[in-house]
């Protein structure tokens, strides 16, 4: 509904290799070879031609030279473990392990489309958008949407017009926009006189939710409640009554609104905010309303929902693109000292702002309270909450309005809780959280225009686990905006991916790692979808151009977006890919220099020596020779036909069949630039001789 113009969509494999960084010394999973040591990228001049490598480092220190254009072998294997057992570049023991996973993974494909196809059986009335309407409700937010929320909100109304029901989770940081996205979906059903049910898991998230909807609802003539256990019985009550007669258009509560003392006239849309909050049983529940529209926020989901998501069973919208002006949270580890905390906290005081300050149990609340007043001013308006403090609801109130200048609590302001000012946050015995809280925590801070700090204290009395260590090291790492995707595939490496359809599949991911394990369910699920029983077979379409194939220092000095770059674009698969990465790469650095635009050749005529069968190409100075896989040539006649025909011999052709079956075409070019050009047309002919289409 947007005049501006529809940003292109980025799949989920581009955004997972974006923020799934290799970094020297990780353990990473090569398709054909299996796990290694990734030791770095190098740049290898012979006869003054450059090629970038990636050094993997296999059993018995054997290393494999990767050319950076066959990349897309690599995945990161994502374990931390320090006895990981490397595989052996001779043997069989990696190939026997991937078929047996490949064969298991046919069975779980199966089953995925047997839950795809139930899914897609359910029929719901389409919604209708009343654009004038929907335009003026879109005009109460007072931001300009970022490409991914435009994105996103096209996904979201083009479900809701559809007779399927929606299923989509939005995955986003903290602060990226998710809520705005549910209050347009929710205005779409509402408006269509559909009951909305928005659940969120704390009263203080309801109630900022309620805040929110009750304001942007204000002027539609829309009944919004909240249901929480801060409301009186007669005012709970009423609210029942009137949810039951369709008065309430939208209601807003924590898992109360999941007891079946509440009926529902006409539901038409379940908003479930942080879903990683809420159990197993407790949205199972929701689920007995099968013939509505699910829409799921989160900026860390959990390993399941993510797997699903990530196969097709539930639709996915990301949300990587940060508001304007908004900068990361800088992550620093101090001790619980006074001459570490003070500075911390005068700083963000003096410049006007607001203080979390977090704690992983209860007990520690008097604690670090006490502490805190005897290192600052009397001034300092500090006060302390719990989930089951009885003032909680003021107390965050206060806060919210900035008559408290520090808040000292548990984990409860890890959802949603929004206050501009507060911009640091101090995290006492952060070991003690998870991992997704930790990045829960990091961010309640960081949602203004101001540089934001997190400050993870430490314990002085004891050593890390090895756990807390790399979950620090993980969130040091994790500095970027839109993080928060990395995250859960972070943790979906550690713990599996859940009981989706049996636990077995934790154990795949941690044979292969996770980016390999999607790729391949994602060919089982082909597979079953062709009605094949074996995977095609494999093998390495080798192409030599005989010129520089890199992106240059000189173009992008850093090495760590260098290697995002060269797996984002070893993983194209079509021209429209290849065009649209060349557009982006060219608005976002300038002109591509020529080995730059060499690496997007050699990319292009990879894919079609793959379909046309080609595994060898070399280009020399006087010519070419090329093979076919396994010496097998799709239509022998047609080849024999094109290599006697005039258009061969008006471009100075000279064919030859050689021995070992490789065939040999001569040429006498003017210069390199000439030589590849006519090599990628020569490529490109023989596609569409044989009518293949590069997929």
């Amino acid at each position: 509904m947007s005049e501006r113009r529809q940003p292109r969509k980025r799949s989920v494999s581009d955004v997972f290799k974006e923020f799934s960084q290799l970094s020297v010394g990780d353990y990473v999973i090569h398709e054909r070879h299996g796990i290694a040591i990734y030791d770095g990228l190098v740049n290898i001049e012979l006869s003054g031609i450059y090629h970038d490598f990636l050094i993997l480092i296999f059993k018995n220190d054997d290393r494999l030279y990767v050319p950076v254009e066959n990349i897309a072998f690599i995945s990161r294997y994502g374990r931390e473990d320090a006895n990981v057992d490397l595989d052996s570049l001779k043997g069989n023991r990696w190939p026997s392990r991937r078929d047996k996973i490949r064969k298991k993974l046919l069975v779980i494909a199966n089953n995925l489309l047997q839950l795809e196809a139930k899914r897609k059986l359910l029929t719901i009335e389409p919604l209708l958008v009343n654009k004038e309407k929907y335009i003026n409700f879109c005009s109460g937010f007072r931001h300009t949407e970022t490409d991914d929320q435009l994105l996103a909100i096209s996904d979201v109304l083009a479900d809701m017009q559809s007779s399927i029901p929606m299923d989509r989770l939005i995955c986003g940081d903290v602060g990226f926009g998710k809520t705005e996205i549910a209050l347009r979906a929710a205005f779409i059903a509402a408006s269509n006189g559909k009951q909305v049910v928005l659940l969120a898991p704390t009263t203080i998230l309801v109630s900022q939710h309620f805040r929110t909807f009750s304001k942007r609802f204000a002027d539609f003539g829309i009944q919004i409640c909240q249901l929480s256990r801060f409301l009186t019985q007669s005012d709970f009550n009423r609210n029942i009554s009137q949810i039951k007669n369709n008065k309430i258009k939208i209601v807003i509560g924590t898992h109360t609104l999941l007891s079946s003392k509440i009926e529902f006239s006409d539901l038409g849309l379940v908003i479930i905010d942080e879903e990683h909050h809420f159990g197993v049983r407790q949205k199972e529940k929701l689920r007995r309303f099968s013939q509505v529209h699910f829409l799921t926020l989160s900026a860390t989901p959990i390993p399941r929902t993510l797997q699903l998501s990530m196969n097709g069973i539930r639709d996915l919208s990301l949300i990587t693109t940060p508001p304007v002006k908004r900068l990361p949270v800088q992550t620093k580890v101090c001790e619980f000292e006074e001459a570490d905390i003070k500075p911390a906290i005068e700083f963000e005081l003096k410049r006007g702002g607001q203080v979390f300050f977090v704690v992983p149990r209860i007990e520690y609340l008097d604690f670090v309270f006490q502490f805190l007043r005897e290192i600052l001013p009397a001034k300092t308006r500090i006060e302390r909450v719990h989930g089951q403090s009885q003032n909680l609801e003021e107390i965050v109130e206060n806060f919210y309005n900035r008559d408290v200048d520090i808040l000292v609590s548990t984990n409860i302001i890890d959802s949603g809780l929004d206050v501009p000012l507060a911009n640091t946050i101090l995290i006492y015995r952060f070991d003690l959280f998870g991992l997704s809280q930790l990045y829960q925590l990091r961010g309640r801070v960081g949602r203004a225009d101001r540089q934001s700090f997190a400050h993870f204290i430490v314990p002085t009395d004891r050593d890390l686990s090895l756990a807390a260590q790399q979950r620090l090291e993980l969130m040091q790492n994790l500095d970027k905006l839109g993080a928060g995707f990395t995250l859960a595939s972070h943790d979906m490496d550690m713990r599996g991916s859940g009981n989706i359809l049996g636990e077995e599949q934790s154990g795949f991911i941690k044979e292969v790692g996770i980016e390999l394990y999607q790729t391949m369910l994602k060919e089982a699920i082909l597979m079953v979808k062709a009605g094949k029983t074996k995977p095609n077979e494999e093998y390495d379409s080798q192409i030599n151009l005989g010129v520089s194939v890199l992106i240059p220092e000189t173009y992008i000095e850093d090495q760590d977006l260098r290697l995002i770059l060269y797996r984002r674009i070893g993983g194209l698969t079509n021209k429209a890919e290849i065009d649209a990465m060349y557009d982006e790469i060219t608005e976002k650095f300038g002109k591509p220099p020529i080995a730059l635009k060499n690496l997007f050749t050699l990319i292009e005529m990879q894919i079609a020596c793959k379909v046309i069968n080609i595994d060898k190409l070399d280009i020399g100075a006087s010519g070419l020779t090329f093979s076919f896989y396994k010496n097998q040539c799709k239509d022998p006649s047609k080849l024999f036909e094109f290599f006697q025909s005039d258009e061969l011999k008006e471009g100075n052709w000279t064919v030859k069949m050689r021995n070992d079956y490789k065939i040999l075409m001569l040429k006498k070019w003017k210069n390199v630039e000439e030589r590849t050009k006519d090599t990628f047309m020569l490529v490109n002919r023989l596609q569409l001789l044989f009518d293949c289409d590069s997929r």
